[in-house]
Order: structure tokens, then sequence, then C-alpha cells
């Protein structure tokens, strides 16, 4: 396991439940004990930020941080400015906490955006589960999501990471008229496209299996037991010079307090509602539902052909644990027409495409320049070979 990204560990929450014997009492042993003295779980400390932000929306299980640059005395950004599309970047509801965005100077990639002119930037910051949240689902987060939005004005630009792209992707479908460009960053979309040891791992495992572990846990997925089981099989040194972009020579001050910044954030892990990871479990991972046209959200059924907004898609090279082809399938399922859709592949793993100085120094200024451009300018897509036609069975809103 040596080299794999702490949203590696994330995905490989999906093969827990296959630990047994000593290994799995200890796990439940530190679950019955890992309580703090309001008989909550222990675990989910605050994020630690590295750029300014304020609070714009605080909701039970999720608070909208302003990246725009407000000063103390400004009040934060709640109430649209004419003429300025907002961005909403969603962090993913997975074991890491959103400071992922945010994590050092230099290696920061809402201060990225904003430096390269977003001038009303917002992050997603899902809150870690306590027992009172233990039954929220896919839905829940889509109905705060929708209160977000709401809170900063529509249309929004979505910028989703890892599996925050798969839930802006909903998202966009259940409500095209509010979404009006995507960026997918390292986002899971169509599992059977492509293979990554982790979908694999998933999909490989019976759903019971993953409902007796949550079980286990009293209906939480606990996230200081998968990083300290996981973290035994970790270099995490070299792993965050890995995704950092910050090469065995670097020494300086600066990349000191990254990689501090990296070890801190690793090592305050994130607990999720067993509600919800089964959720994602069964209708993402293993029923690939978003694809075959039987995904419900909030009442009905998504159909992603009506999303016709422009799609930007971005992979890392070095990526096992999204495969690009997972992410690049989007271009075959949604209503976009092809000459509004962009692919780009740059070199680095998972967490690189959001800290990664190389990656923010080089190719999101390019991304913010497709998103601020008045209208999308990209390489028409090539004919789509009749084998690549998507498998879902409604492909109404594009072919009409």
């Amino acid at each position: 396991m040596a080299g794999k990204s702490p949203f590696d560990l994330a995905f490989l929450a999906f093969g827990l439940p296959m630990l047994t014997g000593q290994a799995m009492m200890s796990s439940m042993w530190r679950g019955m004990t890992g309580l703090n003295d309001r008989g909550q779980p222990a675990g989910g400390q605050e994020p630690q930020w590295a750029s300014e932000q304020r609070i714009a929306l605080q909701l039970d299980a999720v608070t909208l941080r302003d990246f725009s640059g407000t000063t103390p005395d400004e009040p934060a950004t709640e109430s649209p400015s004419p003429g300025v599309i907002p961005t909403l970047v969603l962090a993913p509801y997975s074991l890491h906490n959103a400071a992922v965005a945010d994590i050092a100077p230099g290696h920061s990639l809402m201060a990225t955006l904003r430096d390269e002119g977003l001038a009303r930037l917002f992050l997603v910051d899902w809150h870690s589960a306590t027992r009172s949240m233990r039954y929220r689902t896919i839905d829940d987060c889509l109905a705060d999501l929708n209160v977000l939005v709401d809170s900063v004005g529509t249309p929004v630009d979505l910028v989703g990471l890892c599996q925050g792209g798969w839930l802006g992707l909903i998202y966009a479908a259940r409500f095209p008229g509010k979404v009006r460009r995507i960026v997918l960053a390292g986002a899971p979309i169509d599992l059977q496209a492509g293979s990554s040891r982790f979908s694999a791992l998933a999909a490989s495992v019976p759903l019971h299996v993953f409902e007796e572990f949550v079980n286990h846990e009293d209906g939480l997925v606990l996230g200081e037991d998968v990083h300290a089981f996981w973290s035994a099989h970790e270099d995490e040194a070299a792993v965050a010079r890995q995704s950092l972009q910050i090469g065995e020579a670097g020494s300086s001050d600066d990349a000191e307090l990254a990689l501090d910044a990296y070890a801190a954030w690793n090592r305050s892990p994130i607990n999720l509602p067993g509600a919800y990871y089964l959720d994602v479990v069964h209708r993402i991972f293993h029923e690939n539902q978003l694809v075959g046209g039987s995904f419900v959200a909030l009442g009905r059924t998504i159909d992603l052909g009506a999303v016709r907004s422009p799609v930007y898609m971005l992979a890392a090279g070095q990526d096992d644990t999204v495969a690009r082809e997972q992410i690049f399938a989007t271009e075959h399922l949604v209503g976009t027409p092809g000459e509004k859709i962009a692919k780009a592949i740059a070199p680095g793993n998972h967490l690189s495409l959001m800290m990664g100085q190389k990656m923010l120094r080089e190719v999101w200024p390019k991304i913010v320049r497709w998103l601020r451009a008045p209208s999308v300018q990209t390489v028409p897509a090539k004919p789509k070979p009749a084998a690549a036609a998507p498998r879902r069975r409604n492909r109404t809103a594009r072919e009409r």
C-alpha cells in the first residue's frame, strides 16, 4: 500500500468490511471507545485553512465558506452581484475534510481560483457526521446543496472534486437551469467505463457485508478507524511530496510548512453517515445507476442528457484512485454539444489535482480562463463511433 494517497484510503473504506478476526475486533473497540464527553464519535476536527475565508451560510451538516477575498470588517458574500457568476467548489464528502482545497500557501486550489480572477468563490465544507446524522443520504446532500446554491444566486459554476464531481453532475441534471458550467476533476462518473483498484474492490464485496460493517459502527463510518488501519501501510512522507508536487530536494520553509499542513490534514479524518456510505456503495459503485438511467434524486429519475452546460473534465495521469475513462465517459452521457466539452490529462496523482503546486500553477489557470470566457471555445469533439454509445436507456434529451 506504500505510496497511496489519503483519498485512496477513502475509497479503501469500501474494502474495510473485509477485515476479520483481530483487525475487525480492534476496529470495533476503537469505535466503541472513541467517543467524546457528549457521547459523539471522535474525529472531525475543525479544518485548518491556509487562506482567508468567511462563513457565508451554516447548516446542520454543511458550511458554505466564502473565499472571495472579504476582509474581517466585510460581511460574507451571500447576495448576488450583478454580472458576476458565483463559483461553488464541491469538496468530496469523503473521509478527509474540505481543507484539501486550501491545504497551504502555494498549494491552495481556492487561492489559485481567486487569484486568477474568480471574484465570487465558495467552498462546500461537509461536516463530520455525528450520531444524529447517521441516516443522512445522497438526497440530503443534494437538498443542502440546493440551499447553498440559492443563497449565492443562480446560475452558478460548479467545480466538483473527486466524489464532489458526481454529486455536482447529479445536481446539474436535477436542476439544469441553476448551473451554467461544470468542472469535473478526478471524478468517478461511469464506474464501468474503466477500472481502478478501488472501484474493483467496492464492486467485489456484497452489499450485505457493507451493511454489517455500518451496523458494527452504530450507523457511522468512523474516519479514525479507517485511517488507523490503512496508515500502517502508507508512506505518508512520500505520498505528501507526490501530492504536493514537492521534489526530494524541496526543503525550503514553504515546503516544510506545506508538508506539516498535509500531515495535520491527513491525520484529522472525518466520519461519514452510514446511510450515505451505503447509498454510494449501492447506487454509484455497485449498480452504476447514474449511467444506467435509474438514479432517483429528490423524487425524480436523473437523465444526464438533461445536462447541456459546458463541461470541463480533468484527469491526473498517475491517478490509480479514479481511472481517466471513468471521468471522460461523461462526454457520452450528457447532452452538452461536443464543441462545449473540454478534456485534459495532467501529470500527477489524484490529490495533486487539488494541491499539487505544478498543477495549480499550470493547469487550473487554464480552467479559470475557460470558466470566465464569454463563450466556451473548445476543440470540436470527434464523431462518436456507434460502439461508444451510452448504456443509458434514455437519450432523448440529446438525440432530439
